[in-house]
């Protein structure tokens, strides 16, 4: 499993991959074209933002670990520093996914980076 977190200004995201639920590639198909998202440097990161949704990744991984709860599998959670609120979408497996689709990658070696953090199969 891997519990993923990012940060954006004041904007936190954070949900949880297991290996039969859908994955990262499935959440995000394409690569933001280089140049169009703004680094942290530039940007700016509320200072206790980090924390908090480190605070959230931490629980996620506990619920795993002790099989307890309903971990985010599935479910992008969004919390907005500015307005202290929170939301979830779901996302689904997707049959044409390159990664765990219906003809899936059998190995990393299999994928090649080319620009960064782009994927090609």
């Amino acid at each position: 499993p891997v519990v993923h977190g990012a940060i954006y200004k004041f904007e936190g995201q954070a949900t949880t991959l297991v290996p039969d639920g859908p994955c990262y590639r499935c959440l995000f198909p394409e690569a933001p074209e280089p140049g169009t998202i703004p680094d942290c440097a530039t940007t700016g990161v509320l200072g206790v933002l980090p924390g908090t949704v480190g605070a959230l990744q931490a629980t996620e991984a506990a619920k795993l670990v002790v099989g307890f709860g309903d971990p985010l599998v599935g479910r992008l959670l969004f919390y907005d520093a500015a307005g202290a609120t929170f939301e979830t979408a779901e996302y689904r497996s997707r049959p044409g996914c390159p990664v765990c689709g219906d003809d899936p990658i059998e190995s990393l070696d299999e994928v090649t980076y080319t620009g960064g953090c782009t994927v090609e199969v």
